[in-house]
């Protein structure tokens, strides 16, 4: 028998009808025919100008997809050095199957960033700057791309600048839980307490089954020395991941 080789994804569109096509009802990840899974996070590729005919759209790779989620997936776990090392490794494979593949690069500049928010080494800063150079060149409005860029504004101590990159993000998409707390972290730099809360809070509402949004309330409203109301976000934490150890030393 002939195997058929798996379409191109040139955009949104077509990601969104391979993912559904490789996923059961309810988003829950299986095993597809070809050895992939999916995981349905959110959409990270943007829609491009209807304009524009397919040719001019770079065809992403479908291998390239796989690991990209994983790098996403990763992003969104709790843990320490290592599960950054997984989502670095992960973006990295995803660059190697498709060089061109702007969202890998903005998945492993934002991963870069978290790595120096960590430990504070400045290497992982200066290659993040590096890589994301690299996605913008890519494709200039991918939204990823924006969000690894306002990541490092914040590294850098641009809170205004982050400030007005998230609230764009936001104007955009109300319900990017990502977003509303990049916008928190970049008011609390700037000294805006009562905003930043109220950011954070609204991530929170955005995204109410993610332990990040509930962990960065929590150690926001720590730090203000608000501990009641911080205990209470974070033991939310550990009803929502019960094997982080991050989670119940908090």
């Amino acid at each position: 028998d002939q195997v058929q080789a798996p379409a191109p994804v040139t955009g949104p569109s077509s990601f969104i009808e391979h993912a559904k096509a490789e996923a059961v009802a309810g988003a829950q990840p299986r095993p597809a025919q070809n050895g992939m899974s999916y995981v349905v996070l959110q959409v990270v590729l943007k829609d491009k100008d209807a304009a524009q005919s397919v040719e001019e759209l770079h065809q992403i790779d479908t291998r390239a997809i796989d690991p990209y989620l994983a790098g996403l997936a990763a992003l969104r776990q709790p843990g320490d050095a290592s599960r950054l090392k997984i989502a670095e490794l992960s973006f990295k494979q995803a660059m190697e199957i498709d060089p061109e593949f702007a969202g890998a690069y903005a998945g492993l500049c934002r991963t870069h960033v978290r790595q120096f928010e960590r430990s504070r080494d400045p290497a992982p800063l200066a290659a993040a700057e590096a890589i994301c150079r690299k996605a913008l060149a890519l494709d200039p409005a991918s939204i990823e791309t924006e969000k690894a860029l306002a990541s490092i504004a914040i590294a850098n101590g641009r809170f205004a600048s982050a400030a007005t990159d998230y609230s764009n993000l936001i104007e955009r998409n109300p319900a990017d839980a990502d977003a509303h707390m990049g916008l928190g972290d970049a008011l609390a730099g700037m000294g805006k307490g009562d905003e930043a809360e109220a950011s954070y809070r609204r991530a929170v509402a955005a995204e109410p089954a993610y332990w990040g949004t509930h962990s960065a309330l929590a150690t926001y409203l720590f730090h203000r020395g608000k501990i009641d109301e911080a205990a209470i976000a974070m033991r939310k934490v550990t009803e929502l991941v019960p094997s982080s150890a991050y989670s119940w030393s908090n």
